[in-house]
């Protein structure tokens, strides 16, 4: 019985640490978040530049969705990107968790972890919150349905705003979509 005791003991130990419960102002720090990222696609919907850089820090850091030598880039190159969606693109929506491997009610919105390949980084911290979804628009001159598949990365400041933003998804597939909607003649 002795030895069962140590062995059940020695599992116990072993096992590594579970994040601290998460904090009142962590969860509302979350929400806030979530919030801000609900501002900034209703500004892609609204075609509305300031609504959606109302909560994009002016010291925002960007790592495109297409390969660009890693070169990050800041609040202006973002903002005319964006712009460039607005003139090439109606109705701009993102869709939460469509598209993912998870269920439909699965959550669209991340942050922290309890696990991870560097020991002992198990975070409660939602600085740093991950979107999966699916974005959707109509190209305004060929009239094509397009979407795309999304998975972005977001950090916040102190302030609440987007101060860095990761994204990837298939640039070149909207253009392949618009391509056969011409092709077809639709």
């Amino acid at each position: 019985n002795i030895f069962i005791l140590f062995v059940l003991t020695l599992i116990i130990a072993c096992e590594a640490p579970a994040p601290s419960s998460v904090s009142d102002d962590n969860v509302a720090k979350f929400e806030q978040q979530i919030e801000a990222f609900e501002t900034f696609t209703k500004g892609f919907y609204n075609e509305d530049i300031d609504e959606l850089m109302s909560v994009v820090a002016d010291s925002v850091q960007w790592s495109p969705p297409q390969y660009n030598n890693n070169v990050t880039l800041g609040y202006e190159e973002y903002k005319q990107t964006i712009l460039g969606y607005f003139d090439q693109f109606d109705n701009i929506t993102f869709y939460e968790s469509e598209g993912s491997l998870f269920n439909v009610k699965s959550p669209a919105f991340w942050a922290g972890s309890v696990f991870s390949s560097v020991i002992d980084s198990a975070t409660t911290s939602p600085l740093n919150m991950r979107v999966y979804g699916t974005w959707k628009a109509i190209h305004t001159e060929s009239g094509a349905e397009v979407g795309n598949k999304w998975y972005g990365l977001f950090g916040f400041n102190e302030d609440g705003k987007i101060a860095s933003i990761s994204d990837w998804m298939d640039v070149s597939g909207m253009q392949n979509q618009i391509e056969n909607h011409i092709i077809k003649g639709e």
